[in-house]
């Protein structure tokens, strides 16, 4: 399978306005706007530029700029202590959350459809036989997508963990499609 190489800029022809909701208090967005002003920026494209250093994006200032915002996430709390879900587990091992969930629903559809098969059909102990075989074959998709994950919550359930990777599919597609 080839893959295209996606340049920076066939990135850019994706540039549009986002909108991201921020909860910063009264003084923290006077300091933002005045810092800002004070360079002849918008907040936004402060916001911007830092983002692209920040992830090595479609623009970026340069190497020391990228380094220094990497630099700063990397010493921040929610990098350094990062909570242990199955979503972090994921991405941190370059698995794409939502193909986990891809998994689940087809599990889900093919066990209605075997319930269905059963009920109304007489060829139900083969066909049911062909939707197990398939069933075992994602869930052993799912469990090796899971290897080396442990909640360390003791109350930490699977349907939880699976929420959160919902909820991050979600708000990530509602950022790059809006």
């Amino acid at each position: 399978m080839e893959f295209e190489k996606v340049t920076k800029k066939d990135e850019a022809e994706t540039v549009r306005d986002r909108t991201i909701i921020l909860r910063l208090s009264d003084a923290d967005c006077d300091r933002l706007a005045n810092l800002s002003g004070e360079y002849g920026l918008t907040v936004s494209e402060l916001l911007e530029n830092f983002i692209g250093d920040l992830v090595d994006g479609t623009f970026s200032n340069g190497s020391d700029e990228i380094r220094y915002a990497r630099y700063w996430f990397e010493r921040c709390w929610f990098y350094n202590f990062p909570e242990n879900t199955l979503l972090h587990h994921l991405l941190h091992s370059y698995r794409n959350p939502e193909s986990y969930l891809d998994l689940l629903d087809e599990i889900e559809c093919l066990k209605e459809e075997k319930k269905y098969i059963e009920e109304h059909s007489e060829e139900a102990n083969e066909l049911a036989q062909y939707i197990d075989d398939d069933i075992s074959s994602y869930e052993e998709s799912l469990h090796d997508m899971r290897a080396g994950w442990k909640p360390e919550k003791i109350f930490s359930n699977l349907h939880d963990q699976v929420e959160i990777i919902r909820k991050f599919v979600r708000d990530r597609d509602a950022l790059i499609y809006q």
